[in-house]
């Protein structure tokens, strides 16, 4: 595994890109917003590949796959404007929720442990967060009612179920899971309501900032997981 210092070099190096991404967004400077988007992803699954290339873990290959789907739907969204193009990069980040979901799932405790019971007003919270959002929207969606609707169950899912690791990984490991997924569903939030509700100025460089780092937790928090295996977790019954 990476030690501490290239870890952080790679983050800074990253950082350092996405703030580019965002001056580029704020100023309108086309190309380097292009080049800066595109290579985002890209240094992600770079770090994380060989951070974990050489362990006998398998889990930490969904972040990697999801980094990978991500990455297309930025180049997607880059032509966003186009339908065609919106709907393929939603489906991008559809199948990344659903991989870091399975990934999640990995570390979720036995059924008669499990963290949504435990924690009731949490679950709900979360839960009817996506529901009201998705309210909220609903009459501005036209032809996109059931693609909307369907994302957002998903990226829903993928909150709660990045909570519900919070008794089989590190606290350190669960915080970069817990931020990282709600970061991600702060990000989508604002690219909904700017995309169907109304357009808001700053609404380039909010997405891509919370995206950004968004994606980064997720991916320092399965570098630094152990990625236990399925049947050292509690048995389910």
């Amino acid at each position: 595994m990476q030690n501490r210092t290239s870890i952080q070099l790679a983050n800074t190096g990253f950082l350092v890109v996405l703030l580019v991404n965002l001056l580029s967004n704020h100023f309108h400077w086309q190309l380097p917003q292009v080049v800066s988007k595109a290579l985002l992803m890209p240094l992600l699954v770079t770090q994380l590949f060989l951070a974990k290339r050489n362990t006998e873990e398998k889990a930490w290959r969904l972040v990697l796959a999801g980094l990978l789907a991500s990455w297309l739907g930025d180049l997607f969204l880059l032509k966003g404007a186009e339908p065609s193009f919106f709907i393929a990069g939603l489906l991008s980040f559809l199948t990344a929720h659903v991989l870091y979901i399975l990934y999640y799932r990995r570390y979720k405790p036995s059924l008669d442990q499990t963290w949504f019971w435990k924690h009731p007003v949490i679950s709900f919270l979360v839960a009817g967060y996506g529901i009201a959002y998705y309210a909220f929207l609903l009459e501005k969606l036209g032809t996109m009612v059931i693609p909307v609707a369907i994302y957002c169950m998903v990226i829903t899912i993928m909150l709660l179920q990045a909570l519900a690791c919070q008794e089989t990984v590190a606290p350190s490991v669960y915080r970069l899971f817990v931020w990282g997924a709600a970061l991600f569903v702060l990000s989508d939030s604002i690219l909904a309501f700017n995309k169907f509700y109304m357009p808001l100025e700053w609404a380039g460089v909010a997405i891509m900032a919370t995206y950004g780092i968004a994606q980064l937790l997720i991916t320092n928090g399965a570098m630094a997981n152990g990625d236990r295996k399925d049947d050292t977790l509690p048995s389910e019954s």
